[in-house]
């Protein structure tokens, strides 16, 4: 069936509405849009409940379309869940709109679902709180720190009550259970033959209160950073969070540029358009060294345009294996894996190495390649702010995983900033951790050498256990890699789907890396500090003409904070020859939206001179 001709503006309408936790009434809509009920049906049904299966329901009861945002499950739940649901009840008026979501992200795993009225006083089960046996019973047992013994599911169990909870209508008792010495939950009509055993059996009540701590605090962490990672969450189930309140579909922004030319002095043109760029993340210039193209030209020559296979089959050449040797020595890692792209490379190392039984810690402006990665994983994910070592510490002592994984980026690039690497390697081995390093935009910029974070702060390879990098920044060409000990390098070419199913990086691309690299080792530092005195005088001149300026490496950010006021200073900037794109939603959270500006070494002084004149009229506006 095809989409109907108006259907095709009115479905990202629908969904945006969806994802705003909107029901859709069909008939509502028919009226609305002029289109007849069975068309608007059919259409939704066979469009966006086969694009989201999981997120779209449709309920004949009430006729009405529905996303999981509006539902949760009837089901039994755990004592930790039943917990976070009570806590969840207090707290609810201060989440907002954001509230849906967090319940939906929390409880998505249920299978059974119901209309979301949890909180609503109506169909509650009828409980006589003052004059029923069983409640009075198990409450008083509560008050009195008292042993039951009872028979639940037709088993007799000993039984020490911790607390009495309301979910979705129905009474629960959280207790602990002598039988098999777990935290549990018992639907209190399903309790009988209640009678008092006499004192607690044993069981010191901090030890008991721990475990009750233990679970409210890790829930309760999970719910506040809910917040943070939702946005994430819902870029994998769709293009619905790009719908802004400007617009975004209707609207004529491009999303991609046009480049039709670019040279050595960092000048590119747009349909052309002859614009200074800010926006290339080729920040020591190689992409259009000298050596760097007739090393790739020649490997062209040689091997042809493509890999023509993976590398596993027959897309493995000596300049492959030759870069890696290479990228080894410089990081000082026992093997690197050469693979298609940076963010491919977080994608692999998460999958690969780390599933539901572990947890990752990340920083909240972690990349979205480390954010997918980890929850592709499946893999429990604590969030902390950026640089917040205080915070990472929190969770680090409340997480009682066996296989836990401290992630960090040299250099964040929403910010710019620099890591605290020394204290994330520091509370690494104080929590018995393995700590991943993205040093995506630290090589070539950053350390005595240029060789990245660590050189920058002394420490060895020892100290980082996975090491990820990209061929696309200060190495000007393309592909990712991974760096580590040989035993887990050898376990991801063994393991790695993306790695063993892909095409490898075309080798003239791999020649070109090769070159660059040689031309870092050789004259890294000399490199590195000419850049960073570059950003520096942007940044300065910046704030002398007082507009906030942050970032510590070749990343300069303008936090702008408004998405409208973003585009509007981007499109400016370009009207007026700048290349510097704004960064919005997805890309950043709501309310931290900005402008970054990449500094490269073959921008002149002149030139950073004149885009922050362009800046300040664009600040005038």
């Amino acid at each position: 069936m095809r989409v109907n001709k108006k259907m095709i503006n009115i479905l990202p309408i629908l969904l945006k509405r969806l994802s705003d936790g909107q029901s859709l009434s069909t008939s509502k809509l028919s009226d609305e849009f002029n289109i007849p009920t069975k068309t608007i049906q059919d259409n939704i049904n066979k469009h966006l409940k086969k694009l989201y299966p999981d997120n779209i329901m449709f309920s004949k009861s009430t006729n009405q379309w529905y996303s999981t945002k509006n539902f949760l499950s009837e089901t039994l739940l755990t004592a930790e869940e039943i917990i976070t649901m009570d806590i969840l009840e207090e707290h609810s008026s201060g989440f907002g709109k954001e509230f849906n979501t967090m319940t939906r992200i929390l409880f998505n795993r249920f299978k059974k679902r119901a209309s979301f009225e949890i909180y609503k006083k109506t169909n509650f089960e009828k409980i006589d709180k003052k004059n029923n046996p069983k409640f009075a019973l198990i409450k008083n047992a509560i008050n009195k720190k008292q042993t039951l013994v009872c028979k639940y599911n037709n088993k007799h169990r000993i039984i020490y009550p911790l607390k009495i909870v309301m979910f979705d209508g129905y009474w629960y008792a959280l207790v602990y259970d002598k039988n098999d010495e777990k935290i549990k939950t018992f639907h209190l009509k399903s309790i009988e033959n209640i009678e008092y055993k006499g004192a607690h059996f044993n069981i010191p009540d901090n030890d008991i209160m721990d475990k009750l701590n233990s679970a409210i605090n890790a829930h309760f962490n999970e719910i506040e950073q809910m917040k943070d990672i939702s946005q994430y969450f819902s870029i994998m189930s769709g293009p619905s969070v790009a719908s802004t309140n400007i617009g975004f579909y209707k609207s004529n922004l491009k999303l991609e540029n046009l480049i039709t030319s670019s040279d050595k002095h960092n000048l590119c043109s747009i349909e052309e358009s002859k614009v200074i760029n800010f926006s290339t993340s080729n920040y020591l210039g190689l992409g259009q060294h000298e050596e760097v193209v007739n090393a790739a030209k020649d490997a062209l020559t040689t091997y042809g345009t493509g890999s023509n296979g993976s590398p596993i089959l027959s897309g493995y050449y000596k300049l492959h294996h030759r870069l890696e040797k290479k990228l080894s020595d410089v990081h000082d890692y026992d093997d690197t894996i050469l693979v298609s792209s940076g963010f491919m490379a977080n994608i692999i190392v998460f999958t690969t190495l780390f599933s539901k039984d572990d947890t990752v810690f990340l920083e909240k402006n972690s990349h979205g390649s480390i954010i997918m990665g980890a929850k592709l994983s499946g893999a429990k994910i604590k969030l902390f702010e950026e640089n917040d070592i205080t915070h990472l510490e929190k969770l680090l002592k409340n997480d009682k995983s066996n296989n836990k994984l401290i992630v960090t980026c040299g250099v964040f690039s929403m910010s710019g900033k620099i890591t605290n690497l020394p204290m994330i390697v520091k509370l690494a081995k104080k929590y018995n951790c393995l700590t991943m390093l993205d040093d995506a935009h630290a090589f070539g910029i950053i350390g005595t050498n240029g060789f990245g974070t660590a050189e920058y702060h002394g420490l060895r390879s020892s100290d980082i256990d996975i090491h990820v990098g990209t061929l696309s920044k200060s190495l000007s060409s393309s592909g990712g890699y991974i760096c580590a000990k040989q035993e887990i390098i050898r376990f991801l070419r063994l393991k790695a789907l993306p790695y063993i199913l892909s095409a490898s990086v075309p080798p003239a691309i791999v020649a070109g890396a090769v070159k660059s690299l040689e031309i870092i080792k050789k004259n890294g530092k000399e490199l590195s500090d000419c850049l960073i005195k570059k950003q520096k005088f942007f940044k300065e001149e910046l704030l002398k003409n007082n507009i906030e300026a942050i970032g510590d490496s070749a990343i300069v950010i303008i936090p702008i904070n408004d998405t409208e006021k973003t585009l509007k200073i981007s499109k400016f900037l370009h009207e007026k020859k700048i290349y510097a794109n704004g960064i919005i939603p997805p890309g950043v959270r709501k309310g931290q939206e900005r402008i970054r500006f990449n500094i490269t070494l073959t921008h002149t002084l002149d030139e950073l001179k004149h885009t922050v004149k362009i800046i300040k009229k664009a600040f005038e506006l």
